[in-house]
């Protein structure tokens, strides 16, 4: 399962980013937490990471995961969350933001065609409606208790939320017209639409409303958008979901199989073969890799 992973490295005290690619191998975004952006924690035990997996965003079911991730007494620790800001993200040329420093001043983020600009805010939440450059492009709003996507759907609670006005964050807004990648779309769609029937049929689709976006609804997924709020990683449901890009609840539709049914999922959309065995060992890894402490080894 090798992919290429499109990383925004952002230092907010001198203003400046760098798109990199790194070859992400087999264990997607979660490993480079802990590998080749190992020395960036330690620069900056204050960073944030987002996330997004190789399904982010795809149009299964679920599709809308996205994970935060910061540092916690030496452990990076994951907040899961659901919406469509992972990808709009995407769709905007990049993966995953890796974000350090801090700003003395109030700045917006703007991710676009792959490009990383800092803006000053001018007026209120609602301004950013005038500014965006493409009708679907994806706004985030902090404030002391959420991160807030689209004026509507709370996608990250107190703790990352904090973190961000912490290095002066107050907005951030993803847009592209860019296409999610997938190898064999031939291959993907039937799986994608025999899952939607499969979620139809168990009558498992929340209803869309204030908690959800309608635009990704996720077929029985457990994770709760105040879940970050109380600790970093509250989400409940399997990690090796969410690192991958599907928010999927072990009981509820996807109960059938759920890692064959991911496999051929993730082979269709890399083009590579992937088994339930790899995603097995992926689970270890992810459990190995949440205990390491950055500076002292295992915790």
């Amino acid at each position: 399962m090798q992919r290429i992973v499109r990383y925004a490295l952002i230092d907010l005290l001198n203003r400046t980013a760098a798109v990199k690619e790194v070859s992400a191998g087999q264990f997607g975004c979660w490993s480079l937490h802990f590998e080749e952006m190992r020395f960036l924690w330690e620069l900056d035990p204050e960073a944030v990471a987002f996330s997004t997996g190789p399904l982010t965003g795809t149009g299964v079911p679920g599709s809308g995961a996205m994970v935060w991730s910061c540092l916690r007494r030496g452990a990076v620790h994951h907040a899961a969350a659901e919406g469509r800001f992972g990808a709009a993200l995407r769709c905007a040329g990049i993966d995953m933001l890796f974000i350090t420093g801090s700003s003395p001043q109030p700045l917006r983020l703007r991710i676009c065609q792959g490009e990383i600009t800092f803006e000053n805010p001018v007026g209120n939440a609602s301004s950013l409606l005038a500014v965006r450059r493409f009708e679907d492009a994806a706004l985030l709003t902090v404030s002391r208790e959420s991160v807030t996507e689209d004026r509507c759907f709370v996608i990250a609670g107190e703790y990352i939320a904090q973190r961000l006005l912490n290095k002066g964050i107050c907005a951030v807004i993803a847009e592209g017209d860019g296409a999610i990648p997938l190898a064999d779309s031939r291959r993907f769609t039937p799986l994608c639409v025999e899952l939607w029937q499969e979620a139809i049929r168990s009558r498992n689709l929340p209803q869309s409303g204030r908690s959800r976006p309608v635009r990704f609804l996720s077929a029985g997924c457990p994770v709760s958008p105040e879940a970050p709020a109380s600790s970093p990683f509250d989400g409940g449901g399997d990690p090796v979901f969410a690192a991958l890009g599907v928010a999927w609840n072990k009981t509820g539709f996807s109960a059938s199989k759920p890692k064959q049914r991911l496999a051929q999922l993730l082979t269709a959309c890399l083009g590579e073969p992937c088994t339930p065995e790899e995603l097995t060992a992926l689970s270890k890894h992810l459990k190995a890799l949440e205990r390491r402490n950055l500076t002292r080894g295992t915790v």
